[in-house]
């Protein structure tokens, strides 16, 4: 069983901020930040194509809610939305999560880094590939 199943079995302790019948939103035990949450869906899948349906509509409206959560509670309209999808992507818990990351200025939590500007001919492969 993956830890966020045994999370949301109660096997392993969590820091439950809110859950819904297909949802569970919790403290990240190694934040980037103050509040950072993680949402996860209770069905085991390790992406979001996995979620079809009301299980995607409730997932969508937790993320939401968290968020709202940030926003009211913590007094921050600032905050990252993050999902690593896959091993190269640095999905470490191969259960679909996304990360919820208040920030403040200045705060130090580096969570991108922006490329370099690519040629056209690139650009024009690259968007040819994917509206096939």
């Amino acid at each position: 069983m993956c830890l966020f199943c045994s999370i949301i079995t109660g096997e392993v302790p969590s820091y439950k901020i809110f859950e819904t019948a297909r949802t569970l939103c919790f403290l990240d035990v190694f934040p980037a930040a103050d509040g950072h949450m993680l949402v996860v869906p209770k069905k085991h899948c390790i992406d979001l194509c996995g979620l079809a349906g009301e299980e995607l509509a409730d997932f969508s409206a937790a993320v939401q809610k968290a968020c709202t959560l940030v926003k009211t509670r913590l007094k921050t309209a600032d905050y990252n939305i993050i999902c690593n999808t896959g091993r190269y992507a640095g999905q470490i818990i191969e259960h679909l999560h996304f990360h919820i990351i208040p920030r403040k200025e200045a705060d130090g939590c580096l969570v991108q880094k922006a490329g370099e500007k690519k040629s056209e001919e690139y650009y024009s492969a690259q968007a040819a590939l994917l509206q096939k």
